[in-house]
This record gives structure tokens, C-alpha cells and sequence, in this order.
């Protein structure tokens, strides 16, 4: 893999007395940022460091830039299809501020030396930058490598032992960024600029979380019919309290401030399994469910269907339902990383909204400029 140095654009802390403020305002207003002092620049090239903890997880990763050719020649691989008016909002807004203030996030099989690396970094040096998120309960901080040696050293790492990458999140940004660089002003300039700005964790250091469906469905059909419907294709038994679902296979709903649990029956789950070789619980609600049931052609574009991160527990999606009783939450059972990569590899791609990743990275806590 081809990871480059770059030269950085980051927060000026001493400006900033609202972390929560400025990361949540920095996609819209970096110009303005910008120009009104809030960016400092590191002044050579680098690579950094970055670890982001709370009470409950810690991880660690690199944050550099991507040679496009990997992309191109697909080395790294990424698991979701793209919407054309997202990559056309992202390219506005590229062009706009002139610079990528979000990397993608790429994951790799976990590599010891580079672990060990990383950790000798964060450990002994002080960092760049840091941030406390009072909202989230989190602290993100970026340490420089600046040391010729130590570039190289990890230059050659990511050369010699990552054969594959993956993309976690940031499809979109990738493809506009590739697009970007391959059609526009940056033609016939130095390799470093045609890249792309990514942050690299190893899969244990990343975190997949559920995510969740709340349903209109009583809008189409009665609660007695939609049982009936599903009853076919599952066993579904009440429980008295609410709950994520435990196994593979199995959901969770919640129906007019009632609890199910259900089990796909094992014939369903073994016709999934002749069509493909990696099933998923998204695939199953989305084939009998949304599909079957309530002829639902393409998730992807109806108004029926709102999604809701697991991160957060059940609360969010039981206070939308409560608002509305033509409506039924769905609780999913959480994609496994390898789940992922055997997608990947296969050259197909998830379900939409079917793994929320963790850590999410802040805008505007590195920049990379592109012209």
C-alpha cells in the first residue's frame, strides 16, 4: 500500500473554546475558518498519530495520504454502493474550500510492528493537538511524525506487510476525491497532491455497532395482517423487556410500545445462503420484510424506512416510534468485520445503513489542501 506524507492544516486550539461548536460548524465554514485564523499549518510534511478515547474504548490509528493508484487498481476495496447527488454534494463542496478537511477511514488486518509503532508514539511524545468533546465524553488527539526515518520506516510497513485495505467509511468522499483529482486541475502536478487524505486502523482497533430501522408499516397494512405476513417466514415471541437482539439471525421489535422477538426460520436462512455466500441480518429484513411483505423495491430511495446507529442504545428508536403508532422499530443484529471483508472481496456490496463504524472522525481536525 502507498501511504505519503503531507503537510497539514489543523485547529488552533488556543482560539478554540468550543471543540463541540467548531467540528460540528467546520464543513460549512472552513473558508471562513480559514481566514479568520482558527487553521494553523504544520509547515512540513508528516504523517500523525491519532487516537480517539472515551471511558469505553481507546483507539489507535495513522492519518496520512493515499496514492489514487491503489483505488484505481483496486487494492482497496470498499462494501457500499454510492449515491450519485451525495458524491455531486461532496464534489461542490471540494471545490469550494479547495482542500479535504475529512479523511477516509481505511482498515487493515492488524499489523504488530505497526501497532507497536504507533503506540511508542503516543506513549512518549507530546501531542499536536488534543481535544476534549464534553458532548460525547471523548478525547481526540494527533501526534507528528515528522523524523525522516520514522516516515519511511512506515512507508515501508504499509508497502511491505498491508496487502488489502478496506474502506470503513467515506465511500462517497473517496470517489468524489478520485474523480476530483483525475479529471480536474490537478492533472500533470507532483504525485503528492493526487492523493488522498485517509486514516488507517487495524480491525481491532475499530468498533461495528448495529443500525437500526424504524419502519412505516401500518400505513400499508394493519398490525394483524403485518403479524400474519411475518409469522410466515418467523418465530416471533413477545418479551417483556426491550432489548438488541442477542444471536445472528434473529431481531428485535418493537410494535405499539409492545417487544418481539424473532427467529428467521432455517429454510429462509439456507435460500439466502444459495445466493450468496455471506448473509446478513440487514439482507434477511430487507429481502422478507421490506421485499416480501411490504413491497418495498429499493431501500435506498424510500420515504417508508428511517435509520437509527446502534451506538446509541434503543432509546432514539423507541421514541420515534412512540410518536407515530403506524410505525415499528427494528433492531438488528451488528455486522461482523469479516462479514465485511468477505463482501468486499466478492466484489458485492452491503445493504444500505448496515454497519456504523466507530471511531468517527471529526471535520476539520486535519486538512489536506488540494490545490
Amino acid at each position: 500500500m502507498r501511504i505519503l506524507p503531507f503537510d497539514a492544516f489543523y485547529p488552533n486550539s488556543e482560539l478554540i473554546s468550543s471543540p463541540e461548536l467548531f467540528f460540528d460548524e467546520a464543513s460549512n465554514q472552513y473558508l471562513e475558518f480559514k481566514k479568520a485564523g482558527f487553521f494553523k499549518k504544520n509547515g512540513q510534511k508528516a504523517l500523525y498519530v491519532y487516537e480517539i478515547s472515551n471511558p469505553f474504548n481507546k483507539h489507535l490509528g495513522l492519518i496520512g495520504c493515499h496514492d489514487i493508484r491503489d483505488f484505481e487498481e483496486n487494492k482497496i476495496l470498499g462494501h457500499e454502493n454510492t449515491i450519485a447527488e451525495r458524491e455531486q454534494h461532496i464534489m461542490q463542496l471540494m471545490l469550494m474550500r479547495k482542500a479535504m478537511i475529512k479523511p477516509v477511514l481505511l482498515t487493515h488486518e492488524p499489523n504488530e510492528e505497526i501497532s507497536t509503532f504507533l503506540q511508542s508514539i503516543s506513549t512518549k511524545e507530546e501531542p499536536l493537538i488534543q481535544f476534549y468533546l464534553k458532548s460525547e465524553n471523548e478525547y481526540h488527539k494527533i501526534w507528528t511524525v515528522s523524523r525522516e526515518e520514522d516516515i519511511l520506516f512506515l512507508i515501508g510497513l504499509f508497502a511491505e506487510k498491508v496487502d488489502s485495505l478496506y474502506i470503513a467509511d467515506g465511500h462517497h468522499r473517496s470517489s468524489t476525491t478520485i474523480r476530483l483529482l483525475q479529471k480536474h486541475h490537478l492533472e500533470g502536478k507532483d504525485p503528492d497532491a493526487s492523493a488522498i487524505l485517509s486514516c488507517y486502523f487495524a480491525f481491532d482497533q475499530l468498533k461495528i455497532y448495529d443500525y437500526n430501522r424504524v419502519v412505516d408499516v401500518f400505513s400499508i397494512m394493519s398490525p394483524a395482517k403485518f403479524i400474519s405476513l411475518l409469522s410466515a417466514f418467523a418465530t416471533i415471541k413477545p418479551i417483556k423487556t426491550g432489548r438488541k437482539p442477542k444471536n445472528k439471525f434473529e431481531c428485535t421489535l418493537y410494535i405499539q410500545k409492545e417487544w418481539f422477538v424473532l427467529k428467521w426460520k432455517k429454510k429462509y436462512i439456507e435460500a439466502e445462503m444459495k445466493a450468496q455466500k455471506t448473509v446478513l441480518d440487514a439482507s434477511l429484513v430487507n429481502h422478507l420484510i421490506m421485499e416480501k411483505i411490504l413491497q418495498i423495491k429499493d431501500v435506498r430511495t424510500t420515504k417508508l424506512v428511517q435509520y437509527f446507529e446502534g451506538k446509541s442504545g434503543i432509546t432514539s428508536l423507541v421514541k420515534e416510534v412512540n410518536k407515530n403508532p403506524n410505525l415499528v422499530g427494528i433492531c438488528i443484529f451488528p455486522v461482523d468485520i469479516h462479514e465485511v471483508v468477505a463482501f468486499s472481496g466478492e466484489g458485492k456490496f452491503l445493504p444500505p445503513k448496515s454497519t456504523w463504524f466507530e471511531p468517527r472522525i471529526k471535520n476539520g481536525l486535519l486538512v489536506k489542501e488540494i490545490v
